[in-house]
């Protein structure tokens, strides 16, 4: 919702709140996690005022470049890194900053922006964070965003192309029902492999979202 604002230029939480997208609303639990086929009506909306423009003159102007607050929990190889000193690649020089004492690290990403590259120099290695790319709980992509981010499947396990004989659709779904029995059995769950209610309970809550 936020790309969307930036991107057609208007106010975000005055659109989402309008009366038009109340059905939305109650399907979707964030207006940032949306999915393929979300209808957003936009409002009609009068006239903008805008700054003057002299003919034959030098006309300066300033904005603001709109960012979005981002909060992730960043785990390595089942390992929580916690007060992690980090680089967040967004300008030069990157953005010196350390993840919080239960691993969380928080910042401000321009709205415009799809993939943020994070370097951990103490660690040896660097993440990419994906940007408005994750789908509702409801949906099995969602489902699946869930499971790579929370590192019980991995992400070339369900892309396409590949060996065709690894990577056939019974082959794919074999390892997603596989995946989500592994989360089951961590939340003491029975491991039917089967996105039921509970699932995606347990889900949201370790996911956070």
């Amino acid at each position: 919702m936020a790309r969307l604002a930036q991107r057609f230029g208007f106010d975000a939480d005055e659109v989402w709140n309008d009366e038009s997208n109340r059905e939305l609303r109650e399907q979707r639990e964030s207006p940032n996690v949306l999915a393929p086929g979300d209808v957003l009506h936009i409002p009609e909306e009068s006239e903008r005022s805008g700054a003057g423009l002299s003919k034959g003159a030098s006309n300066r102007y300033r904005g603001t470049l709109a960012s979005t607050s981002v909060r992730v929990v960043v785990h390595r190889l089942g390992e929580v890194l916690r007060n992690e000193p980090c680089e967040v690649l967004i300008g030069d020089p990157p953005q010196q900053t350390t993840t919080d004492g239960d691993g969380v690290l928080a910042i401000d990403v321009p709205q415009h922006l799809e993939e943020v590259m994070v370097r951990f120099p103490d660690r040896g290695f660097q993440m990419a964070l994906r940007l408005g790319h994750l789908d509702p709980l409801d949906t099995e992509s969602g489902v699946i965003g869930r499971l790579e981010n929370l590192g019980y499947l991995l992400p070339r396990q369900l892309l396409e192309g590949g060996h065709a004989d690894l990577n056939t659709p019974a082959i794919r779904e074999r390892r997603l029902r596989r995946a989500v029995e592994a989360f089951q059995r961590s939340r003491d769950l029975e491991p039917t492999g089967e996105v039921d209610d509970a699932t995606r309970e347990a889900l949201r809550e370790e996911h956070g979202a």
